[in-house]
């Protein structure tokens, strides 16, 4: 009877550290995030030079399992002061041919809202709509 609750033990505490390791990759590894700095203008001022600051994040696999986005971006720039979330970014490609859409999510209806802009990896543009009046057009480095 001892050696069998010892074994039962064994699986149990096997069984527990599988699971806090598991736990432990799905909380911290879950995302791919790039980090790109990207100079350009705004389309109704061709002249004024400006800084965006975009982090882009691609959810791995096993977070289709519970959700169907498959990332998320946010973006800053420098002499607007504008800042954008987008809560669903959709991959077309991999590698160099990828081609990031931003999304607005309408959160009422539970599906993908407004295109709002978008990154390619080959030619490394971006274009983000902040407000119908203020869209960002530029190049980004990694």
């Amino acid at each position: 009877m001892g050696s069998l609750l010892r074994n039962l033990l064994k699986v149990v505490l096997g069984l527990v550290i599988i699971s806090a390791v598991g736990l432990y990759v799905m909380v911290n590894h879950s995302e791919i995030r790039q980090e790109l700095v990207c100079s350009g203008h705004w389309k109704d001022a061709p002249t004024e030079p400006e800084t965006a600051y975009l982090q882009l994040n691609e959810y791995r696999w096993w977070v289709r399992l519970w959700s169907n986005k498959q990332g998320n971006a946010k973006v800053q720039t420098d002499k607007r002061a504008m800042s954008e979330y987008f809560s669903d970014v959709t991959r077309v490609h991999d590698g160099r041919l990828a081609i990031y859409a931003f999304f607005d999510y309408d959160f009422r209806a539970n599906q993908l809202g407004k295109f709002r802009g978008g990154y390619r990896a080959a030619n490394k543009e971006i274009t983000i709509e902040f407000l119908p009046t203020a869209i960002f057009i530029g190049t980004c480095d990694g």
